[in-house]
C-alpha cells in the first residue's frame, strides 16, 4: 500500500509541477504562510512514508487556503500566493494527495471520491489524474460493480482531459470489460489494443 501511495502521488506531482507555486512547493525560501508551511509538511511526511501525519497536513493547508479564498480577512497571512490564479489550483492539489493517501494508505476509498471530486470542482483546470482517481476509488467502493457506470464516466472525462494516458486507458478498458455487453466489450478492445501496440 505504500509503495502504491508513493507511486500515485508521484504521477499527481508530474500533472501539477507546472502549475503548483514555488512558495507552497517549497522552493520558494522564506515564504512564512501558514497553509504553505502546512503543504510543504505534508510533501515531506509523505517521503518519509508517515501517511497519516501527511494527511493531516494536506487537509491543515487545505482547510486554510479554502478559507483564504473564501475572502475571509483573517486569513489573508496564510499564504503568499496570488488567490486569483494559484490558491484553487493549490488547494486542489492539497485535495488530490490528501484523496491518494486515503486510498491507498488509509483504506477510505469514500473519502478518496469525495476529495477527488472536491479538486475538479475547486480546479480551474481539472486534471486527468483527478478523474482517474475518482473512477478507481468509485470501483473500490462496490465490490459488486454496481457503481461501474460511474467510474466509467469518470475514466472517459479523465481520457478527454488527457487522451494518451495510458493508465487510464487501462482502468477504463478494464471497467468497460467489467461492465459488459457487446459495445463496451468492443471499446475496451479496442483501448486494450492501443496500449499493447504502444508497449
Amino acid at each position: 500500500a505504500a509503495a502504491a501511495a508513493a507511486a500515485a502521488a508521484s504521477g499527481a506531482r508530474d500533472v501539477f509541477a507546472e502549475r503548483v507555486p514555488r512558495a507552497a512547493a517549497g522552493s520558494g525560501g522564506g515564504f512564512s504562510g501558514e497553509a504553505d508551511r502546512a503543504f510543504r509538511l505534508g510533501i515531506g511526511l509523505e517521503k518519509n512514508g508517515q501517511f497519516r501525519s501527511a494527511a493531516t497536513a494536506f487537509h491543515e493547508a487545505a482547510t486554510l487556503y479554502q478559507c483564504f479564498l473564501d475572502g475571509q480577512p483573517e486569513f489573508r497571512h496564510v499564504t503568499m500566493v496570488s488567490a486569483e490564479r494559484e490558491t484553487p489550483a493549490l488547494l486542489a492539489y492539497a485535495c488530490v494527495r490528501l484523496a491518494h493517501l486515503s486510498m491507498d494508505a488509509l483504506g477510505d476509498p469514500k473519502a478518496a471520491t469525495r476529495l477527488y471530486k472536491d479538486a475538479t470542482m475547486i480546479d480551474p483546470q481539472p486534471s486527468s489524474v483527478s478523474f482517474d482517481g475518482i473512477g478507481t476509488s468509485i470501483e473500490a467502493c462496490s465490490s459488486d460493480g454496481s457503481s461501474l457506470e460511474r467510474a466509467v464516466e469518470a475514466y472517459r472525462e479523465g481520457l478527454e482531459q488527457d487522451p494518451n494516458n495510458r493508465k487510464i486507458m487501462f482502468h477504463l478498458g478494464v471497467a468497460l470489460e467489467r461492465l459488459g455487453g457487446e459495445e463496451n466489450i468492443q471499446e475496451a478492445e479496442k483501448y486494450m489494443d492501443v496500449l499493447r501496440r504502444s508497449e
